[in-house]
């Protein structure tokens, strides 16, 4: 309703409304910091306080309000208040909680994470007395930054060789090749379909697919086969296949986890992609003049995303000492909006990838543990840089995500048009401005670090080597986690032992009065 509208714009706000500032002044405010990243902020506005400023917010619409019966200007206070009631009274709550907030945040120099919590009993107006409301805020922590001349990084040179050239454009040709039926062997990105059935060990059908199509992952008719993909090369239209796994997280509700499952059944058909000769005509519709321009803007282009990896290698290491160094609990209501944020992201991906909703619907807790662990290093990371450097003052050109959007767009050998509509749908541009503001923040803590270039072979060796001691920990975690369930699971029947004793120990001395 339009009368509703223009009441809520001038909620608040009156002839001789005071400033927010002026405002806490009359206010009694105490803040509590229940750790280095959450503050409780109580605060008590005398009555004659906000009387004052609802009473002023009121002449306000009571001089624009139009209300049939009455002329402009006209109606009673009353007659706007019974017609409006309570959501004309917690617009004006909202907005005087909002301006206490922006005065204690002002004051403080506060720099909140995220919007605060209160109770829905502080948005109600009392009859008399103070207006108490208690506020629940989240703000970047105060941390010492890490001695940026002490820090010691690596920076790969990543040299443009005649290899990665060919396989750049064996890349192009694969965009624009065609599917055919083949009957050799099945060879990685071909489109292989099966028929079969999945059973339990005991031979109970749970699945019957007639004309199913395998997708990366090994999805395959809401079922995920963890290995089917690799199993299935060699193979050929024709054969038999027999692989007995167990069910992946993402596969529907109706099928059993942790538990040996068999997928039995034939390969019915298998297309190959059939790529087209690098030629005049190939080269023409890429939008090149010929076989050198071809190899000339090729090389530009991967002498750029060399570039664009070694920077990535050296912000890494920058991103890894500051976690290093800055510690700090983690903010409850920001990391739930990281998981959030981050299961919305990974939910559009695997449906991109054949996975139904339904599926993802059925079983949310297993994406949600899966996403949880990059979710808490995103919330950890941004709240760095929040610390390091103020995000407001770095400005993002609209140039610098269009040139980061064409480099995604030829990487995965899609048009840009098309590319950029799908990134403004699915939120990649905001997420790609975000990165280009925080490796602004790297960039900038990087100039003052020790910074030394290596090769790609001994960047490599490094690592292989932290890859090999980050699996030797899963191993070792995983190892020992398996251990304490089969510790648990020993204890179960003591435990039932024990209490079937003193069962039995109780009813005879039951028996026995």
């Amino acid at each position: 309703m339009a009368v509703e509208n223009e009441l809520t714009d001038n909620i608040g706000s009156g002839p001789n409304s005071m400033t927010d500032s002026e405002l806490l002044k009359k206010c009694e405010v105490s803040i509590d910091a229940a750790s280095s990243v959450e503050r409780k902020v109580k605060v008590s506005m005398p009555e004659s306080v906000w009387q004052d400023a609802y009473n002023s917010s009121m002449a306000v619409m009571r001089s624009e309000v139009v209300l049939p019966g009455f002329r402009k200007g006209r109606a009673p206070q009353r007659v706007i208040e019974k017609r409006f009631g309570d959501g004309l009274r917690r617009e004006f709550l909202e907005n005087q909680i909002k301006r206490v907030l922006d005065a204690v945040v002002a004051e403080n120099n506060f720099r909140m994470l995220g919007e605060p919590t209160y109770e829905p009993h502080d948005l109600t107006m009392p009859k008399e007395g103070p207006l108490t409301f208690t506020l629940d805020i989240e703000i970047l922590p105060e941390v010492p930054l890490p001695d940026l001349t002490a820090i010691s990084l690596l920076r790969p040179k990543f040299e443009v060789t005649e290899e990665r050239i060919n396989k750049a454009l064996d890349h192009l040709r694969r965009t624009m090749g065609i599917m055919q039926p083949a009957a050799g062997p099945i060879e990685q990105g071909d489109q292989t379909f099966i028929k079969g059935e999945i059973t339990r060990a005991d031979g109970t059908v749970l699945h019957k697919m007639e004309y199913s199509r395998v997708f990366d992952g090994g999805f395959v008719s809401d079922v995920q086969i963890p290995g089917l993909n690799e199993y299935l090369l060699g193979k050929a239209t024709g054969n038999p296949i027999e692989i007995t796994f167990k069910a992946g997280p993402e596969s529907e509700s109706a099928i059993p986890r942790d538990v040996d499952l068999t997928l039995k059944g034939e390969i019915i058909h298998n297309s190959h992609l059939v790529l087209p000769e690098i030629d005049e005509e190939f080269v023409t519709s890429n939008g090149f003049e010929n076989i050198e321009d071809l190899h000339a803007q090729m090389r530009d282009a991967m002498a750029k995303r060399l570039q664009q990896q070694s920077d990535d290698a050296v912000r890494g290491q920058m991103m890894e000492a500051l976690e290093n160094a800055i510690t700090f609990p983690l903010p409850t209501r920001y990391y739930t909006r990281h998981c959030q944020a981050l299961f919305e992201s990974q939910a559009r991906r695997m449906m991109g990838a054949g996975v139904t909703v339904d599926q993802i619907q059925a079983n949310p807790s297993a994406l949600m543990q899966a996403i949880a662990p990059q979710a808490r290093l995103n919330c950890i990371r941004e709240i760095i840089l929040g610390i390091v450097g103020n995000e407001e003052d770095i400005q993002v050109s609209r140039e610098e995500v269009m040139d980061r959007l064409l480099e995604l767009s030829q990487q995965a050998g899609e048009n840009i048009d098309k590319f950029a509509e799908r990134a403004r749908q699915t939120g990649l541009i905001n997420q790609i401005t975000r990165e280009l503001v925080q490796a602004s923040i790297l960039d900038g803590l990087i100039k003052s670090c020790n910074v030394r270039e290596i090769s790609e072979e001994e960047w490599k060796t490094i690592q292989d080597e932290k890859a090999a001691k980050a699996k030797a920990l899963r191993e070792e975690a995983q190892a020992k986690a398996q251990q304490d369930a089969q510790a648990a699971d020993a204890e179960k029947p003591q435990a039932e032992s024990a209490k079937t004793e003193a069962s039995a120990a109780e009813s005879a001395a039951s028996d026995a009065t």
